[in-house]
């Protein structure tokens, strides 16, 4: 009897030791961020007049005018160009490759940093938050690769938003 409970006793010691290692050295843990817009899913855009393909990606010309290259970049469409949780995102993320990039319509209020604004007229400002980055409210901020995929579609009030936007972008880095 006391030589069956040692056996036991080394079993519940030994054996998640050995998992662990198992999993240590044959396991792999890797996070994605799912791509939208792969399949048709877009039948809410119906005023746009574009024949959408599938899986969807921004037009090239599209990515060409607000500087979407080489970096992950985060286009923020909105009226004013303070978004404190936009900023803390910011912070967190400055080292990274990732581009911010606020696009402004003509008659936005301007601050005194300019650097990294786009002012577009307000027709092309509504069109290419709605037709191409298939923004809706109260959205107006868009993960974008430079592959003109998007990755995510943010509201920029919302602390919830900004920390998963935060939350993607590590993980679109392999920084997990």
């Amino acid at each position: 009897m006391k030589g069956k409970k040692i056996i036991y006793l080394l079993l519940a010691l030994v054996l998640p030791i050995l998992i662990f290692v198992f999993l240590k050295k044959f396991g792999h843990n890797e996070f994605t961020v799912v791509s939208l817009f792969q399949n048709k899913s877009l039948d809410k855009i119906n005023d746009c007049g574009v024949d959408y393909q599938f899986p969807y990606t921004v037009e090239d010309s599209v990515l060409a005018y607000y500087g979407i290259g080489e970096d992950y970049t985060v286009l923020i469409f909105s009226d004013t160009s303070r978004m404190p949780l936009i900023q803390l995102v910011k912070e967190q993320v400055k080292k990274d490759p990732i581009k911010f990039v606020t696009v402004l319509n003509e008659n936005s209020f301007l601050t005194s940093e300019s650097k990294g604004n786009i002012i577009v007229s307000e027709e092309r400002f509504f069109h290419d938050k709605k037709c191409s980055f298939l923004l809706t409210e109260p959205l107006n901020v868009v993960l974008v690769d430079m592959e003109g995929t998007i990755y995510g579609q943010y509201n920029s009030q919302d602390r919830d938003e900004a920390d998963r936007l935060w939350a993607e972008l590590l993980i679109l880095l392999k920084k997990y």
